[in-house]
């Protein structure tokens, strides 16, 4: 299964955000363990580094990104990405940039802590503590499936 990862589940990793860090931590993890193909978008790429270059210094932020280079790979926003997703009349940009992305580089999902801004993409979002359920199978559209424990 493709996922988009989005920005904040990536952050919260990476900052150790409580109560969000061992649900993100799962979902790197099991991309790291080739159990999920992940995807990040070059624009997470360059918020994760700004703001992990902002706490913890510019050699932390390449390490950082080095290291999800490994696991991760990485879809291009271009000028008609940008485009498209200012053509649709919603509120986060940067969601919209995300759900074009995962569409275009054929994602499955999307992984992220913000479920709700995604009503519109797609490509379907869950959040990160689902994951195992949408692996297994018991999670559709949004919903668990009763008749697939």
């Amino acid at each position: 299964m493709k996922a988009m990862i989005d920005t904040n589940v990536f952050i919260d990793f990476v900052q150790c955000r409580e109560p969000f860090y061992a649900h993100s931590k799962h979902v790197l993890d099991l991309a790291a363990d080739k159990k999920l193909e992940g995807i990040m978008t070059a624009t997470s790429a360059k918020d994760i580094f700004y703001i992990t270059e902002r706490l913890l210094g510019a050699d932390a932020a390449r390490d950082v990104l080095n290291k999800f280079a490994f696991v991760f790979s990485f879809s291009g926003v271009d000028g008609a990405d940008v485009l498209e997703a200012l053509s649709h009349d919603v509120d986060d940009f940067e969601n919209c940039l995300i759900s074009g992305s995962a569409k275009k580089s054929g994602a499955d999902i999307i992984v992220t802590r913000n479920v709700k801004d995604f009503a519109e993409s797609d490509v379907p979002a869950i959040h990160p503590m689902d994951i195992d359920h949408v692996l297994d199978g018991r999670f559709e559209n949004g919903a668990f499936c009763i008749d697939n424990p």
